[in-house]
């Protein structure tokens, strides 16, 4: 469980029997490239919370637990691929044709 903590926080300070560490966005999404999920961050965080914060309901307070998983949704909302772009056609009906054969063989990414 220590090498989820330690890849999705930075280290702050740390005491004899105390540690404080801070999630930031860089942190999180060097977590996220490691394989581990919001949900999972979330869960680690409930798991290790202190015994006053455990009597809160919910835990972990909604901003955070909200923050966290946008933080994962803007990674995961864009992917990149391959392509090439045509332009300049010289009439819609060659456009049309290109563009249908391109989706016919399954290489078309976007058109419009």
């Amino acid at each position: 469980q220590l090498p989820c903590w330690a890849t999705c926080t930075a280290c702050r300070q740390t005491g004899r029997q105390w540690q404080c560490e801070v999630l930031t966005r860089e942190s999180v999404h060097e977590a996220f490239r490691n394989g581990i999920t919001a949900e999972q961050i979330l869960q680690f965080l409930k798991m290790y919370a202190h015994r006053e914060m455990r009597k809160n309901t919910p835990v972990i307070p909604p901003t955070i637990s909200d923050q966290v998983r946008l933080w994962q949704l803007e990674r995961d909302r864009l992917r990149s691929s391959e392509g090439v772009l045509y332009n300049q056609f010289v009439s819609a009906s060659e456009f049309q044709t290109i563009r249908d054969y391109a989706a016919d063989i399954g290489v078309l990414v976007y058109s419009n």
